[in-house]
């Protein structure tokens, strides 16, 4: 009776919550999808902290690792989930990610031991491993004021982009979905000088995907490559002086802004199910993404903006 009373519940949901997103509410970023002014729970069922885990049977989104092996441990089958753990991990960590993209053209020159500092041209960028959000990271100018400190902390040191732009692309499979500029906003995070625990502070522009310049493509494609069975994520873009994109970080579980998951449900729904959503479920769901870009640009309206 349970299951067939869940079926009936599906059937009258149409296509909308055929997908589940493991989410965490503790942490900020995430309140663009967990907030309760937000529309990602009109149309996507998310598992978070207080839920009783259960044995999923339809696609799971692993936004969270500790609640996605919650559902994994009530027996959900792993072939469920898109963004496996195991695919997460080779870009959470700074260190892997760097020495996968050794050879790149397009990834800054890095070394992982101190010792080698001498083989970088200054400045450098100094980074802990796994943290996020710009914490911990900071300039060093001078190879003798590197020298002089104690650089136990860090585990990446990259060779500093003379930066133009900085943009943040959110993929699906080497897709991007969704484009934004990050604006500077402050001094400290422009001129990397603010302290080490200190984030670094962006405004962020939402953009029109079809004026993303052609020549970026090459630079996904390349990232896509490697990561072949990461299915969501984001790649941060820099453009230097001269015009060249850079990739300095990729992340499985970034900022969900403008109601991006809508357009990252759609993807997985249709890739789960073979077959894309009904006609009016669809519009539903971009009327909720339409909502969502405006309960991002309310959070703060100085922060978030639309070109």
């Amino acid at each position: 009776m349970i299951k067939d009373f869940q079926t009936f519940l599906n059937e009258r949901n149409g296509d909308l919550h055929k997908v589940i997103m493991c989410v965490s509410t503790e942490l900020t970023d995430f309140k663009y999808v967990t907030d309760k002014s937000c529309y990602t729970n009109k149309y996507m069922e998310l598992f978070t902290k207080g839920n009783k885990p259960k044995a999923a049977d339809v696609p799971v989104i692993n936004f969270c690792n500790i609640h996605t092996e919650r559902l994994l441990d009530a027996g959900t089958p792993k072939e469920l989930i898109y963004n496996p753990k195991e695919k997460k991990m080779e870009i959470a960590s700074k260190v892997k990610w760097h020495k996968t993209h050794k050879d790149s053209k397009h990834v800054p020159k890095t070394v992982s031991d101190a010792k080698d500092l001498d083989q970088l041209e200054f400045p450098i960028i100094a980074k802990p491993d796994n943290r996020y959000s710009g914490q911990g990271i900071i300039k060093i100018d001078t190879l003798k004021e590197a020298n002089d400190m104690d650089l136990s902390d860090f585990e990446v040191f990259s060779e500093k982009i003379d930066i133009d732009e900085e943009h943040r692309i959110m993929m699906w499979r080497g897709e991007p979905v969704m484009w934004v500029q990050r604006v500077h906003g402050n001094e400290e995070t422009k001129k990397m000088t603010k302290k080490k625990e200190d984030k670094l502070y962006f405004k962020y522009v939402l953009k029109d995907l079809k004026n993303m310049p052609e020549d970026w493509q090459v630079v996904f494609n390349e990232m896509a490559d490697v990561h072949k069975e990461l299915d969501i994520y984001s790649i941060d873009l820099m453009v230097d002086t001269k015009g060249k994109p850079w990739v300095v970080e990729m992340s499985s579980e970034f900022a969900p802004l403008y109601g991006v998951m809508a357009i990252i449900y759609k993807k997985v729904y249709q890739d789960y199910y073979g077959k894309k959503l009904n006609p009016s479920d669809e519009a539903q769901i971009d009327m909720y993404q339409k909502k969502d870009v405006d309960t991002t640009i309310n959070f703060d309206k100085k922060r978030f903006s639309v070109e």
